[in-house]
């Protein structure tokens, strides 16, 4: 099947932000890529910060391998991201993108089993997401706990400037379909205060955490995950992939052999 033809999706949820400019809604792009006429299995994939639902042309790789093993798979932009409509960017706000995300996949689409699999910042999110709606999840370099980012050098002076005056920033890309995200001051506060056992003791399905050891941030998101994983349960996995980076470019396959073997064990139609 050609991971192309996508069907496109316009997904509402309430806001999370409320400002003047903004609506009391916010529409999330999302695209939904069939393996059969009916989705009985679906994968939810989160991006990670600063990317969109491509993951910087990644994304189709995980695709195709998903679709060929008879799997949907469900794609989208978080709030401030891509082609969904803007919004202050923090962990909450992506979390409640994913929920509603989740809610259309079981309302609309009646899926039989969902598993959610996410990179990095989606990663985080689709561990905060977890109910009993969720058969599986897998991350890649996901942020498993609190992790102690340099806000320091982050953001940028008039950044931090930006943050005191307006209540946000503005984060300026050189890729992608917007030039510029809007950074709520509080996402690398939720992020360096994530309660590792809160958040992973209440998942009661199987997760598969991915990481690479190439570079320093990625080694450290994997040391995290090693911490945390006795919080998972007796279902839960560790793996490194050697040689990869923070963003995985040119490991997708050696994912993919991780990815859907795990996805089609779990993922089972009731």
């Amino acid at each position: 099947m050609n991971p192309i033809a996508a069907e496109i999706l316009s997904i509402i949820r309430p806001k999370y932000q409320h400002f003047p400019w903004l609506v009391e809604t916010t529409q999330l792009s999302a695209h939904l890529y069939r393996a059969s006429p009916h989705v009985d299995r679906l994968v939810i994939i989160s991006h990670g910060f600063n990317e969109d639902q491509t993951l910087q042309g990644m994304a189709i790789d995980y695709i195709t391998a998903l679709l060929n093993a008879g799997l949907s798979v469900l794609t989208y932009d978080f709030a401030g991201f891509g082609k969904s409509d803007a919004e202050l960017v923090s962990l909450a706000s992506g979390v409640a993108d994913l929920k509603a995300i989740i809610d259309h996949a079981q309302k609309q689409l009646t899926c039989s089993a969902i598993g959610l699999f996410g990179h990095s910042f989606g990663g985080a999110a689709s561990l905060a997401c977890y109910s009993n709606a969720i058969a599986a999840i897998v991350t890649i370099g996901g942020v498993t706990g609190a992790m102690p980012f340099p806000m320091d050098r982050i953001f940028l002076p008039d950044q931090w400037t930006e943050f005191k005056e307006k209540g946000y920033a503005n984060e300026y890309r050189t890729y992608g379909t917007r030039p510029n995200i809007l950074v709520s001051p509080h996402i690398l506060q939720q992020m360096t205060e994530l309660n590792q056992k809160t958040l992973l003791s209440r998942i009661d399905c199987p997760v598969l955490l991915i990481h690479g050891d190439a570079e320093a941030e990625e080694r450290a998101l994997y040391n995290l995950s090693k911490q945390g994983l006795p919080y998972l349960g007796s279902t839960a996995s560790l793996h490194c992939i050697a040689g990869a980076d923070h963003n995985f470019r040119g490991f997708t396959q050696q994912v993919n052999q991780l990815l859907v073997p795990w996805f089609m064990r779990y993922l089972t139609l009731s």
